[in-house]
């Protein structure tokens, strides 16, 4: 992987950790060590994914695409295939309760910005970080922010699909996703400020969370980037349902 490679942190305060989430464009330190991440980790582990769980409503913000949010079933939620060189995974998008979230992501589907993306940052059993460098490590152009529906989306367990931000701006999300490997509560919903407001979690994983799973146990660089050794290429994001 090419040189120019910069790893981007977001860091969110832990009860025992600095947690990495990385949002479009900016750079901060202090990701976790390797020590610290293996205490922070529940044994309670959940062995599979959870129906969604709405969170507490409240009025949305406007969406930048153009696409109508009627277009969709209110009851058949899309699936997006994410065919990676690790193996495929499949995300069921959580149409009903997130819809400005679904809706920005299947544009980047549908604009096949995905293809061709990494995994650039992978913490084994915690989460897997995609969607923003491309197998050169050169960051991708991307969207306007979005409204941030954390405030009704899901929440962070094992298996959901969310979108990283940047810590300080609740309205920050674009491109760059997660997907969980554990429950994380700490990026769910939980005030009106920036640093409690929450990560989106916008879909989750219906079929090959081993494949993430394998993703996320490979060899990483250093325990600053958690940037994996062998490169994970999405090779293509095409919606299925």
């Amino acid at each position: 992987m090419a040189s120019n490679f910069k790893p981007l942190f977001n860091c969110i305060l832990f009860p025992l950790i600095l947690v990495v989430l990385s949002g479009c464009g900016k750079e901060t330190s202090n990701p976790p060590t390797s020590a610290a991440l293996q205490n922070s980790i529940d044994d309670s582990i959940l062995s599979d994914t959870v129906p969604f769980e709405k969170t507490t409503d409240s009025s949305p913000g406007t969406s930048s695409s153009s696409t109508p949010l009627a277009s969709q079933s209110e009851t058949v939620q899309p699936v997006v295939l994410l065919k990676t060189s690790q193996g495929d995974i499949r995300i069921e998008l959580d149409w009903e309760n997130t819809p400005l979230t679904a809706e920005n992501f299947l544009n980047y589907v549908q604009e096949k910005h995905y293809d061709g993306t990494i995994f650039h940052q992978v913490i084994p059993g915690y989460l897997v970080l995609a969607g923003i460098f491309d197998d050169q490590g050169n960051e991708k152009a991307s969207g306007v922010p979005i409204r941030n529906e954390a405030h009704k989306g899901g929440k962070n367990v094992r298996g959901s699909v969310g979108m990283a931000r940047l810590p300080g701006a609740i309205d920050s999300a674009t491109c760059e996703f997660y997907i969980s490997l554990q429950e994380n509560p700490a990026l769910d919903h939980q005030g009106d400020e920036a640093d409690a407001y929450g990560y989106c979690v916008f879909g989750k994983v219906v079929e090959g969370l081993d494949i993430v799973e394998k993703i996320s146990n490979l060899d990483v660089k250093d325990q600053e980037s958690f940037q994996p050794l062998e490169t994970v290429l999405i090779e293509s994001a095409t919606q299925i349902r």
